[in-house]
């Protein structure tokens, strides 16, 4: 509930809060399960999270939707480990997960590929 300060009447939030500061989708400062809340300034209740953010249930009473690190364009349970890299980056797949911005960063005997943004082993017939 919160207060309509226009007529001072206590109000329902919207169906996607369960804490609000208005009637909307938009004005939601707690979601209810299973949504994420998204961003201190837009505070909306999302199903998914968008590019750029991952579904961080640390709280599981207060899911929300929390920035991927570097230069992820999106990631997984932590933030860290990248599953695709921003414009003129590329993956480094392993352990690491990280998105390196040369290819020089790829590593001994690999490059940066252009085509699919992922540091790939070098073919073992170049010198």
């Amino acid at each position: 509930m919160y207060n309509e300060v226009s007529t001072n009447v206590c109000t329902k939030c919207n169906l996607a809060c369960t804490v609000c500061f208005g009637g909307t989708a938009i004005t939601c400062v707690k979601c209810k399960t299973p949504l994420y809340f998204y961003n201190i300034a837009t505070t909306s209740c999302l199903n998914t999270c968008p590019s750029g953010y991952w579904k961080d249930g640390t709280d599981p009473a207060n899911p929300v939707c929390s920035l991927c690190q570097g230069n992820c364009l999106t990631c997984n349970v932590d933030g860290y480990d990248c599953v695709t890299c921003k414009e003129n980056t590329f993956l480094l797949v392993g352990a690491t997960g990280d998105c390196v911005t040369t290819t020089a960063d790829c590593g001994l005997q690999y490059y940066g590929n252009l085509a699919t943004r992922l540091c790939t082993l070098c073919n073992p017939l170049c010198a």
